[in-house]
């Protein structure tokens, strides 16, 4: 369980400093050639799939508090 919570919150940790670097660097990390275009782009999906969910911290608070949850994905 710490695992899961740590691996999520280390993704959304990780989005807003992406998100951060991406909106310093203004207009120009929009576009292909930018470094910044790709990981955005592959931050945001991470974040998107099943390791980033932010149901895990649902999933994970309910454990810790000894309520039923689905650990199917944990």
């Amino acid at each position: 369980m710490t695992i899961r919570m740590a691996a999520t919150h280390a993704i959304h940790k990780a989005r807003e400093a992406v998100d951060f670097a991406y909106n310093t660097a203004g207009a120009t990390a929009i576009f292909d050639g930018h470094p910044l275009e790709r990981r955005f782009r592959d931050i945001h999906t991470v974040t998107q799939q099943l390791q980033g969910r932010f149901s895990h911290f649902e999933t994970v608070g309910a454990w810790m508090l000894g309520v039923d949850a689905d650990l199917s994905f944990v």
